[in-house]
């Protein structure tokens, strides 16, 4: 990173520039952030990342890929909620976060660093964000499973998943229940509680996780097909939600891919008020529609992930590099490579046979090789035997003696 980069991150972390691409955030929670983030000194909040990487990195590594996948999208003011007190006065640099989210390194290089005791090669702002990410905003947390375990949550939860496997699964743990965890459990006290797949694009995930569902709500219109397009929609088959979470691309550096898929094992109160449920016309799966977010938490994530694949450098892409540069020069084109004549039907059938003689010429030699090799064994045997070499016609005649007299002791049984 230049060193303009660097002065311009460190003004923003004092709080003292602003360059205008700014969000209003919600300043009571921002506040409350910062006024926790700022009680810990920098060698505090180095040793309490270290103690949840030891408990669970890659849980660590999904929580803040959602968080880089709603930072990262065009959608980012209705996606980043609760948003990182990262802001000058009253006002949050959604540039200032992208730079520092680059700067992050891989979490197994960062441990390796806080093991080696060389914290310096990380800049304290890459510390602080991933503080508050993974610390301060701590609820929900990431816990990996293993995937024995995913198989028995799918048998309880009674769902299907049609042989897909995701590449990573993480249950939602809450040490300190939230508002919304609170009155789920009060709700729930008459009703039924069941379980469905919700999929949606990681960017929405982020929201969802600390929000719960309360931002989709709406009023349940008269015209049910309207109703459904409209609810949060559930289903009992991994197939079908999984057209529903878009790939998007998330951290770069995450296990869990740079590009990902997402979706939600939820817990819903099957209020009839609030909740349709519909059945498919092959009676293969429900789909279950809910109108209020009040009745629906997310208790497991299951991660789809891919990596991008790399692409090789040639002619056309330097093409695109160079409009990307501004540059207007003509694709290069390709040599014109004078073609053969084609091969008369002789030609072709010759060719044929000599492919075919090279491979029983190849096919011999291997044949010839064994041959040998059994002919080598057979005389080497027959040379030891008249020698008694090693004791091994003694062994053989022995071993004949022993043969023909369990032979005839068979024999006059059978008699």
């Amino acid at each position: 990173m230049d060193f303009t980069n660097r002065k311009y991150l460190q003004k923003c972390c004092d709080g003292r520039y602003s360059d205008g691409n700014v969000a209003d955030c919600e300043a009571s929670d921002a506040n409350e952030l910062v006024k926790k983030s700022k009680r810990k000194s920098f060698p505090i909040m180095i040793h309490q990342l270290m103690q949840m990487f030891d408990i669970d990195i890659i849980g660590c590594d999904g929580k803040w890929s959602l968080f880089v996948a709603a930072a990262s999208s065009h959608r980012w003011k209705e996606l980043l909620i609760p948003i990182p007190p990262f802001k000058s006065g009253s006002t949050f640099d959604i540039k200032w976060l992208l730079q520092v989210i680059k700067e992050t390194p891989k979490f197994s290089t960062l441990y390796d660093l806080i093991l080696k005791r060389n914290c310096d090669v990380c800049e304290r702002y890459v510390i602080e964000l991933l503080y508050i990410v993974l610390l301060t905003m701590s609820e929900p947390n990431f816990h990996m499973l293993k995937p024995y375990k995913l198989q028995t949550i799918i048998g309880i939860t009674y769902l299907n998943m049609n042989e897909i496997r995701p590449t990573h699964a993480f249950e939602m743990r809450f040490a300190n229940p939230a508002k919304q965890e609170e009155k789920f459990e009060s709700v729930s006290s008459n009703f039924c509680r069941k379980f469905g797949f919700y999929g949606a694009p990681p960017s929405e995930f982020y929201s969802i996780l600390f929000n719960g569902f309360l931002s989709k709500e709406i009023k349940r219109p008269t015209n049910e097909e309207n109703a459904e397009v409209k609810q949060i929609h559930l289903t009992t088959d991994l197939s079908v939600s999984l057209t529903h979470s878009v790939a998007e691309p998330s951290w770069s550096l995450s296990t869990c891919g740079a590009v990902l898929r997402s979706v939600a094992i939820c817990e819903y109160i099957e209020r009839p008020d609030c909740v349709h449920v519909r059945k498919d016309a092959d009676q293969e799966h429900t789909d279950i529609f809910i109108s209020k977010g009040e009745v629906i938490r997310v208790r497991h994530m299951l991660f789809f992930g891919e990596e991008i694949p790399s692409l090789q450098p040639d002619g056309h892409i330097e093409y695109v590099e160079e409009i990307i540069n501004g540059q207007e020069n003509e694709p290069p084109k390709q040599e014109n490579v004078p073609l053969e004549q084609e091969n008369n039907p002789l030609e072709q059938k010759t060719n044929l046979l000599e492919q075919q003689n090279n491979l029983l010429e190849e096919e011999n030699k291997t044949n010839f090789l064994a041959i040998g090799c059994c002919a080598v064994a057979g005389i080497s045997l027959f040379f030891m035997y008249k020698r008694n070499i090693l004791g091994l016609r003694t062994f053989i005649e022995c071993k004949c003696d022993e043969f023909i007299d369990e032979l005839v002791t068979w024999c006059v049984r059978r008699e």
